[in-house]
């Protein structure tokens, strides 16, 4: 666990030290920190006979409050997406309505993109 925490906090100083970070993959990184901490703290330890216990499994449908958060984002944002071209397709009236919708769209897209950069990884490693 140490060794992939510190390989985790190394890729997070190396994206903050370049000229333009990507804040999406230093927030998916940290929550997979926090992940992986959680995980730890809630392990059994073993005991002075050397012997574990075996871990009680998660109920199905239960995630962490860090998955859920990062869930919980990427929903609101594609009903974002959503919205904005439901807005496209009721064409706007003027050429500068559709400019603006297509700025926010194009911003949302963007949005997504770096929200979504390693959450299928992140996804994958969830219990």
């Amino acid at each position: 666990m140490r060794e992939r925490l510190r390989e985790h906090v190394a890729k997070v100083e190396a994206e903050r030290a370049k000229s333009v970070p990507d804040e999406g993959l230093i927030a998916v990184l940290g929550a997979r920190d926090e992940s992986i901490r959680v995980r730890h703290r809630t392990r059994p330890k073993a005991t002075e006979e050397h012997t574990m216990k075996a871990e009680k499994s998660k109920p199905a449908g239960t995630l962490s409050t860090t998955t859920e958060t990062l869930l919980r984002e990427l929903r609101d944002e594609c009903q974002n997406v959503v919205d904005l071209i439901h807005r496209l397709e009721a064409r706007p009236r003027s050429a500068r309505a559709r400019d603006e919708i297509l700025g926010e769209l194009s911003a949302a897209v963007l949005h997504l993109h770096v929200h979504t950069k390693g959450l299928d990884e992140f996804l994958c490693q969830v219990d």
